[in-house]
């Protein structure tokens, strides 16, 4: 078959495919096509905000991850990884929630730290932090669904310390090791920028702590929002903190 039917079926935007739930998608970056005088011209759409993130070192390795991941199933799909940053430009961030990994199931791992999509049960993490919250705020009703696209509406990057997991496994050290220095840039630039409040949820996370400017920002500390670490997360008073430091602006 023409080479030209390859590129086509393999460039493609990643808004449509998210849109579409096609599986066939297996990109990272958001790739678009355009005809021009040779047939198709391939390019890449990062991004908007955060270019500065994709040097050319890194899109190398990010290449050769994509490479790999071919002979993986991966949490979340490829195309959902940097979904944090095409939804949220760096400007209107106002909070960091930093899980440690994402869920090892491909029809939870959403690419979102802890969120999950309409269709799914709610997690054993999420009923942890609606608790929490409704502690802090006992008017709180806890939703019936786990999504969170209204926290990112709002300003806040839900962000996991290794943005790739792979199905069934936890703590994957290799995913944690190879995504470290693009989260630690993103952590940095929006440390630089000032003003917003950091949830470091899990050692994995609390890692990070380092590359906050702590005068600039408000960091706040606490156990990883999971069964398995029994009542740690409990009493963090994270949500309550964070809108005192912003003037209430998130409304969770």
């Amino acid at each position: 078959m023409h080479n030209g039917y390859f590129a086509f079926q393999r460039f493609v935007s990643y808004k449509y495919k998210y849109k579409h739930a096609n599986p066939g998608y297996n990109h990272i970056i958001d790739v678009r096509t355009r005809p021009n005088r040779s047939g198709m011209d391939e390019h890449e759409t990062l991004p908007h905000g955060w270019e500065f993130l994709f040097t050319t070192h890194t899109m190398v390795r990010l290449r050769e991850f994509e490479r790999r991941a071919r002979h993986l199933t991966l949490c979340p799909r490829l195309s959902m990884i940097f979904r944090p940053l095409y939804e949220l430009h760096p400007a209107r961030v106002q909070v960091v929630i930093v899980g440690q990994e994402p869920y090892p199931r491909q029809d939870q791992a959403s690419g979102y730290a802890f969120s999950i999509e309409n269709h799914v049960p709610m997690t054993a993490s999420l009923k942890v932090i609606f608790r929490e919250i409704q502690s802090e705020y006992p008017s709180f009703q806890i939703p019936p669904t786990g999504n969170l696209q209204r926290w990112v509406d709002q300003g806040v990057l839900l962000l996991n310390a290794s943005l790739t997991a792979e199905v069934g496994k936890y703590a994957n050290v290799s995913h944690h090791a190879f995504w470290q220095p693009v989260v630690m840039n993103i952590i940095e630039h929006l440390s630089n920028k000032g003003g917003v409040v950091f949830m470091l949820w899990g050692k994995k996370s609390q890692q990070l702590s380092g590359w906050i400017n702590k005068s600039k920002n408000l960091v706040l500390e606490s156990a990883h929002p999971s069964p398995r670490a029994g009542n740690a997360f409990f009493g963090c008073d994270h949500f309550r903190t964070a809108n005192e430091y912003l003037c209430g602006s998130i409304r969770w």
